[in-house]
């Protein structure tokens, strides 16, 4: 007897393994091409992303002809060596990948550039560039970018107002950090100042608004050009991978390297959704075959024909059965078997290399085979269960963010208490006006100060703004002077076609309104509601300003020719009326002697002054004089002065129940600086003249006759009994 005897082909053997593999092969290929790419787009030699030489929607071309309008001139580097030779004293060294470096790249930027002054702005640092330029600055999730308000007394982020960020947020501990344009308590703009002077370090979670097509909005231009532009000579470095310092050999980095932080996450989840398809994929060619080949059953090919004596078996040759039972989950696996006919069997396999012809039918012990396909006893590779507890959405918790240090109520006082001693060094005895100035910033509200010219009344405040460093902008008031000068107005932008808001010199912190009275009242008139509401409507939208916001207005009680003065209304929105009276003997030498040795009043910085109090403190400060105590009988005082005002027979107008409301301020807000917190009639009596003095109004007989309001506040104090 003959038998036929099959063997199987390579071709097909090769077949069957590309069919397994080529969906893991796919996956892979489709990691390795994303990689690339990412390391591509981190290069800014082989793309225009960031790059000040292209004109490509996301290059700054724009950016580079604006600053270079102001006299900023860039030097566009690749190198780290490039960058470190460039960026030398009273320049900006802005770093538009800090990921990409290695940390020896880092480390190198940040020795040659750390003692020098200037500023350094990292765009999108992660933790790496954060552990050496930045150390105690934690970088937050990132948020999506969009329009946001400044929110802090960055300089630069109020005039600016609201500007296209998002992006990486900041945590940081250092009270001296300027946050700006907070996403969910987190600032995605941070300015971290140095202890020296020397340089500071500026980290942006987004650069979308220095691209060219986002750098016409609102706000993103002002904003580029005052942070980079803070200097005139900018060193725009453009991370490359072919940069020769970056494969050195105990620093080169990997394919991981080239990956930003953000994106590996996601590229695991897709690694992991390719292996997932690729097994899916797999799974559905069939399960594996005892002879270990994988494919579907397939009709049996007819034998060879042999002899007619040799057709029939012989019991002894009888070969195997061709079709057994599936065997049950858990049992031994039998032997393969070929189907009867060639019309059904999906479920039956037939064995890799058949070594006898099929039986004649019926066969003793073999059953038909199942035209139906096998019943799946186990779940499919990379199927999710659909029952509603796995379709929860699983919640993890945020990262906390590190506890911000906020000043205490006895810190916020000594840091109060060194301003007097901080301006002392560019004003000399005017002490009772700085302490009405701090009053009135403890109490939000607003001063004037009258003197004659040349007593010191813009230095103080340009002092007062230097020691708490504070946004400050002055404001000469002139005759021709309009109120949209002070507000700011709608200007229509013929590249968007729309009127857009550019605000006036009133958004700031510390408003210097020099010789208020020598303007008209319509224009004097554009600062109620700013005092009052804290805000400016124009064309019926409100604007709020910044917080703290104070208005110091300034004039000169000698000249009356070509002046306004004003109205009882206005003057009672300021909260102190301060007199800045001539200095003494001493003082007058003390100033002659400073000026002789080269001090400059425009120069404050070579004086010596420094911030010494922040805003934190100054909210600190307003949080523990609204705890402090009044009593019963210390009210009732300040009640019958006002009352007192009212019938006194040389004035033609009392102080009005604001007026008492006023002077209760001011009383607590000295309390609290003298060290205590209650208060006491003392201190409503020291109070008294600078809070009451412009709301009275003399009569015209009392004036001929020399009487002053001053005088008659006096004489109220004086015949008042004095509660114990």
């Amino acid at each position: 007897m003959t038998t036929a005897t099959t063997t199987s082909a390579p071709g097909r053997t090769a077949h069957r393994l590309w069919t397994r593999s080529r969906g893991v092969l796919l996956g892979l290929l489709l990691l390795v091409i994303g990689g690339l790419a990412l390391a591509a787009l981190q290069s800014g030699e082989q793309h225009g992303r960031l790059d000040p030489r292209s004109a490509d929607r996301t290059g700054s071309r724009a950016l580079a002809q604006l600053l270079a309008s102001h006299g900023v001139t860039t030097d566009v580097v690749t190198t780290t060596e490039e960058a470190t030779a460039a960026a030398g004293p009273d320049s900006t060294l802005l770093v538009t990948a800090p990921d990409v470096l290695t940390s020896g790249q880092l480390a190198d930027l940040h020795t040659a550039t750390h003692h020098t002054p200037g500023r350094t702005v990292l765009l999108a640092p992660g933790t790496a560039p954060l552990q050496i330029f930045a150390p105690g600055v934690q970088a937050d999730p990132q948020i999506g970018n969009t329009r946001r308000p400044p929110g802090c007394s960055l300089p630069a982020a109020r005039d600016a107002g609201d500007v296209l960020l998002g992006g990486i947020r900041y945590a940081t501990s250092a009270t001296t950090a300027d946050r700006c344009y907070n996403a969910g308590g987190s600032p995605t703009l941070l300015r971290l100042r140095a202890t020296d002077a020397a340089r500071d370090t500026v980290l942006l979670g987004s650069a979308d608004f220095l691209y060219n097509h986002h750098l016409a909005e609102q706000g993103n231009a002002s904003l580029a050009l005052q942070l980079l532009g803070a200097h005139k000579h900018l060193v725009w470095y453009l991370p490359s991978i072919s940069d020769p310092t970056s494969t050195a050999p105990a620093t080169q980095p990997g394919l991981l390297d080239l990956i930003p932080s953000g994106w590996r996450w996601a590229l695991l989840q897709l690694a992991l959704a390719a292996a997932c398809a690729a097994l899916w994929r797999a799974r559905r060619l069939g399960p594996w075959c005892p002879s270990g080949s994988r494919s579907p059953c397939l009709p049996p090919k007819p034998p060879k024909a042999t002899p007619a004596s040799t057709n029939r078996p012989t019991p002894a040759t009888a070969p195997q059965p061709s079709c057994a039972p599936r065997p049950a989950p858990g049992s031994p696996p039998s032997s393969a078997c070929l189907p009867r006919t060639p019309t059904s069997p999906t479920s039956c396999f037939r064995p890799s290399a058949p070594t006898w012809a099929p039986p004649t039918w019926p066969h003793p012990t073999c059953k038909p085979c199942s035209s139906a396909p096998p019943r799946r006893t186990t779940r499919p590779w990379c199927t999710w269960p659909t029952n509603s507890t796995h379709l929860k959405t699983r919640s993890f918790p945020k990262r906390g963010t590190p506890p911000v240090s906020t000043p205490t109520a006895d810190s916020a006082r000594a840091s109060l208490e060194e301003l007097r001693t901080e301006i002392a060094k560019a004003v000399v005895g005017q002490d009772p006006a700085v302490t009405g100035l701090v009053v009135a910033l403890l109490c939000r509200g607003h001063v004037l100060l009258e003197g004659v010219p040349g007593v010191a009344k813009t230095l103080l405040v340009r002092a007062l703004s230097t020691a708490l460093e504070l946004d400050t902008k002055r404001v000469q008031f002139t005759p021709d002077l309009m109120p949209s000068d002070v507000t700011g107005s709608l200007v229509y932008d013929t590249r968007s076609a729309e009127f857009s808001f550019q605000p006036g010199p009133v958004f700031t912190n510390l408003l210097l309104a020099d010789e208020i009275n020598r303007t008209p009242p319509k224009t004097q008139a554009s600062l109620l509601e700013a005092m009052e509401e804290r805000q400016v409507t124009v064309d019926g939208t409100p604007r709020p300003l910044p917080e703290p916001f104070l208005v110091a207005a300034t004039q000169n009680p000698m000249e009356y020719e070509g002046t306004y003065p004003l109205p009882e209304a206005q003057l009672d929105r300021f909260l102190l009326k301060l007199t800045v009276s001539l200095p003494a003997r001493q003082d007058e030498i003390d100033i002659l002697t400073r000026h002789a040795s080269g001090f400059s009043p425009r120069d404050l910085n070579a004086a010596g002054l420094r911030p010494v109090a922040s805003a934190a403190d100054l909210e600190a400060a307003r949080d523990a004089v609204a705890k402090t105590t009044v009593s019963p009988e210390v009210t009732g005082y300040i009640v019958d002065i006002c009352r007192a005002t009212r019938e006194s027979p040389s004035l033609s107008l009392g102080v009005s129940p604001r007026g008492a409301t006023a002077l209760l301020s001011t009383s607590r807000a000295w309390a609290w600086l003298t060290g205590r917190d209650y208060v006491t009639p003392d201190d409503v009596k020291a109070l008294a003249l600078p809070t009451l003095r412009h709301r009275v109004h003399l009569r015209p007989e009392a004036e001929m006759e020399g009487v002053t309001a001053d005088s008659v506040i006096n004489a109220v104090l004086a015949h008042l009994p004095v509660p114990r």
